[in-house]
């Protein structure tokens, strides 16, 4: 091989290696979390923020709506390393034998929805709200229906 050929070679090599760690970098800087645990408790909240809102908005006439807040339990992400958990429960009352239908009027607001059952009046819902926060709803009485709100386990700020 001649000298000229073995500077070609080290010139491809080197612009790759560079084009690698440029790629690299801007994906590291500009690409959203690919896992929980890569976006910190406060990602989480805002999104479930965002649900409660559209769920507040989504909310038939004569049901009343009542916000738990935010509960807060620490957890481990790996053996080495602790986060935080937070739920939102939001509990919805309203006239009896509604429930279905209060349940059918906020999953509309919701894309890619799983009823339970999938056939016939609904008792409950889940939904993947985006940035890794799950919602579930579930009829918990008589004029009662219960929308639970989960981050799970992500680094606290």
């Amino acid at each position: 091989m001649s000298t000229n050929r073995k500077w070609l070679w080290w010139l491809v090599g080197s612009a790759w290696a560079l084009l690698l760690v440029g790629l690299g970098v801007w994906s590291a800087m500009h690409s959203p979390a690919t896992v929980r645990d890569q976006s910190p408790i406060s990602s989480g909240k805002a999104t479930i923020d965002r649900v409660v809102g559209e769920v507040r908005g989504d909310l038939p006439d004569r049901w009343r709506f009542d916000d738990d807040g935010y509960h807060e339990n620490p957890c481990r992400i790996t053996p080495m390393r602790d986060g935080a958990a937070a739920t939102r429960t939001l509990t919805l009352s309203g006239p009896e034998g509604t429930e279905g239908e209060a349940l059918a009027k906020l999953a509309s607001g919701f894309g890619d929805v799983r009823l339970r059952p999938a056939e016939g009046t609904p008792e409950g819902f889940y939904v993947d709200a985006g940035n890794f926060v799950a919602v579930r709803a579930r009829v918990n009485g008589p004029g009662t229906v219960v929308l639970e709100l989960k981050t799970g386990c992500r680094p606290a700020d």
